[in-house]
């Protein structure tokens, strides 16, 4: 097992792809999902769209509210957005600065 476990450490995956910003319009979606919900279940109904475009009509019910919505809002969300990603983003980088020796696979005895 030493010989394997040895070998393993030493092909370590990649590290995982950095997080993606969020969209200001999927950020409202998530906040207002009522509201999004509700027009998208309308536009749904009357315009007879399939169960495979449903989420495309809500991304576009999506854009349509939020453009709906104050500029100050808007702003609002565009800078919540921007500390979402940089949290990801520290945590991202804090992960791919670990020592080695925090491995799990380094654990094994």
């Amino acid at each position: 097992w030493a010989d394997l476990l040895a070998e393993l450490k030493t092909q370590r995956m990649a590290p995982p792809a950095p997080p993606r910003q969020l969209a200001v319009w999927q950020l409202y979606m998530s906040k207002n999902k009522a509201g999004v919900d509700r027009v998208t279940e309308e536009r749904r109904v009357q315009g007879n769209v399939p169960a495979s475009r449903v989420l495309a009509l809500r991304s576009t019910v999506s854009r349509e509210l939020l453009a709906m919505e104050t500029e100050e809002y808007r702003e609002a969300l565009r800078a919540e957005c921007e500390q979402m990603i940089q949290c990801e983003l520290a945590e991202y980088e804090a992960t791919l600065e670990e020592p080695a020796a925090a491995c799990e696979l380094d654990q094994v005895q």
